[in-house]
């Protein structure tokens, strides 16, 4: 069961939103399995005897119990008094002795309970209710929001007992130091008007402040009016740097709420329910709302990688933070190649952090690549140029942009790193492997550096391919017929397959590809149709994609160099006839030398055809 040595683990960071397999994967592997679940329909459809198999599975896994032995009888009626279900007759099937009669949505009654969940069934919902439900009560069908809700009650892996070690060394090397205060919303706006070490700021990394809707807002400013509590705010340092402003770890919504309700010069000012802006306000109500308190927790952590990870801990309970947020925040202290990324993306650039600049070695050349993210993401499709406010704050665009630079980067460096052991890496791992490395300006520069090259060589190569995939459509004049059109959006894995494909070309091959246009272009099609755009996408896949495209380029400028030595009167194979005859007028000794550096120098095709002719004009 859950105790074996070698565990699944499945080939995506996070479950395709949309496969109920992914998540039955993903399942899998929070609850520590050696295999994943088995499920023998293809669209993830459970039987009763397999979703019997993820009941027993989570019961052992929150309870360490085992459903079909003798202690089932005891287990259930354990079940339905710990959850203070004792009287709902709905429950009542826990009382049965056999297991196996059980049907799927008991089973997933037992589910909700272990997980403590409202088990939602198709019958209780409204037609007209947009809340999905998880099972149907009569037909006993399973639906995708039961698998998520499953998947996000289950903890991640990574946060097992072995983090968390209960030994004095251990809790001493994370502990925070908490100071607990009161703050009205006076102070508060105060705070974050002051620069100084004792205001307040709001970090690069955190999400936009456009998270909140007006009415949330708006309710927000009606709670403090009638003095209901708020959640306290969080507020956080590093011992690394004591002088720094507080950043705001948690309540950045209410503190920009707090900011826009009462400064009528921001262009999201706005009025509460009875129409009446902040300082239209009687003296009385405007003093009420200034005077409202909030505990403040201000915590200091051991180090920026701790702040960072509080921030993750406190932002990843709400609303879900994405890979590239999570990576945005964990490396935001500690990798100029994230900087550089972030900056060509066109997000912040530590405008008021001019020592951080320094100490990560980006602060000669931050500017400029931040100069460069408006025609870097010109050359995407359907991407519009970089917003002011976008460096200022992480906004949604320029995550997705910073994203792809990041896989982009990872995919095309990790194999060529040291301690490289995983064969198929996540984008996760590949990233944080190269974000470990370049950690300096001085390293991470060149790497820009290349992305930079090769995003522009990829936009004239690939030709309108480029950053795209393709999609199959049935021909409206014959539907036994498929065609193919590129699409529109910019897609990651062709992107990131395409820029691997010549990363570690030389200028010599890349000019080649760039005199043969219609070759490569069609070649990549043809590629793009087999291996991408009908292809599932996992680490697994991506890898061996991105392996054969590397392969297949090779092949290409090969076949290229081929055919221009064969062309009589190519540039190419007179260029060469001349070298052949440079060497034949040279002593034993600087033939030799030349030999050597032909080897060194010429593509394999040309340093083959310039041995035969040597070979046959001696």
């Amino acid at each position: 069961m859950s105790d074996e040595k070698v565990l699944f683990k499945p080939d995506t960071e996070e479950p395709d939103p949309k496969s109920k397999v992914s998540y039955l994967e993903h399942i899998s592997y929070r609850l520590k399995l050696p295999a994943p679940l088995k499920c023998e329909s293809e669209k993830g459809l459970l039987s009763t005897n397999e979703l019997r198999e993820l009941t027993n599975e989570i019961a052992f896994f929150v309870d360490g119990a085992k459903l079909d032995d003798e202690s089932i009888g005891s287990y259930q009626f354990g079940l339905k008094t710990r959850f203070n279900k004792a009287e709902d007759e709905k429950f009542n099937f826990l009382h049965a002795r056999d297991w196996n009669d059980f049907s799927k949505p008991q089973l997933a009654q037992v589910i909700s309970l272990l997980l403590r969940f409202q088990l939602i069934t198709k019958e209780e919902v409204a037609a007209d209710d947009n809340h999905g439900f998880h099972i149907g009560e009569s037909n006993g069908a399973i639906y995708l929001p039961f698998y998520k809700e499953i998947y996000h009650r289950l903890p991640h892996p990574s946060l097992g007992s072995e983090d968390f070690e209960l030994t004095k060394e251990s809790i001493s090397e994370r502990e925070l130091k908490r100071i607990t205060d009161k703050k009205t919303i006076s102070e508060l706006i105060d705070m974050h008007k002051d620069p100084s070490k004792d205001g307040t700021m709001v970090p690069e990394f955190q999400r936009d402040n456009t998270q909140w809707a007006r009415g949330n807002r708006q309710l927000m400013v009606d709670s403090i009016m009638h003095n209901i509590p708020m959640p306290a705010l969080v507020l956080g340092k590093s011992e690394d740097r004591p002088e720094d402003p507080w950043q705001i770890i948690d309540g950045h919504q209410r503190l920009t709420t707090m900011l826009f309700f009462v400064d009528d010069e921001n262009k999201d000012y706005f009025p509460v329910f009875s129409g009446e802006f902040y300082h239209t306000l009687p003296t009385w109500a405007r003093k009420r709302f200034d005077d409202y308190e909030f505990i403040v927790e201000k915590v200091i952590a051991k180090s920026d990688h701790h702040l960072s990870s509080l921030y993750e801990r406190y932002n990843d309970s709400g609303k879900k933070m994405t890979q590239p947020q999570i990576r945005v925040a964990l490396f935001h202290e500690i990798s100029a190649l994230h900087h550089y990324l972030l900056s060509m993306a066109g997000g912040p650039i530590l405008f008021k952090r001019p020592k951080a600049r320094i100490r990560l070695g980006i602060h000669e050349n931050i500017d400029y690549r931040a100069n460069r993210a408006s025609a870097l993401r010109s050359l995407l499709p359907t991407t519009s140029k970089p917003r002011p406010d976008e460096r200022f704050q992480l906004r949604k665009v320029t995550e997705r942009i910073y994203d792809l630079w990041c896989r982009i980067v990872g995919y095309c460096n990790y194999r060529e790193l040291e301690g490289n052991r995983t064969e198929f890496p996540t984008a996760k791992e590949a990233i944080n492997t190269v974000f470990h490395h370049f950690r300096h300006g001085s390293t991470a520069n060149k790497i820009v550096e290349r992305l930079d090259y090769i995003i522009r060589e990829c936009a004239t190569l690939y030709g309108d391919h480029a950053f795209c995939s393709m999609k199959a459509l049935v021909d409206p004049d014959d539907p036994d017929k498929t065609v193919w059109e590129i699409r529109k959006s910019t897609h990651g894995w062709a992107a990131q397959v395409q820029c691997a494909g010549i990363w570690n070309l030389t200028d010599v091959n890349l000019s080649l590809l760039a005199h043969n246009p219609d070759t490569f272009q069609n070649e990549w099609a043809e590629f793009c149709k087999a291996e991408i755009a009908q292809q599932r996408q996992n680490s697994k896949s991506i890898w061996a994609a991105q392996e054969k495209w590397q392969k297949k380029v090779l092949d290409i400028i090969s076949s290229i160099n081929s055919r221009h030595l064969e062309e009589e009167d190519s540039p190419k194979r007179k260029q060469l006839f001349a070298a052949v005859e440079l060497a034949l007028s040279l002593d034993a000794a600087g033939r030799k030398a030349v030999m050597s550096m032909w080897k060194l120098e010429k593509s394999p095709e040309e340093y083959e055809f310039l041995m035969k002719e040597l070979d046959e004009m001696s």
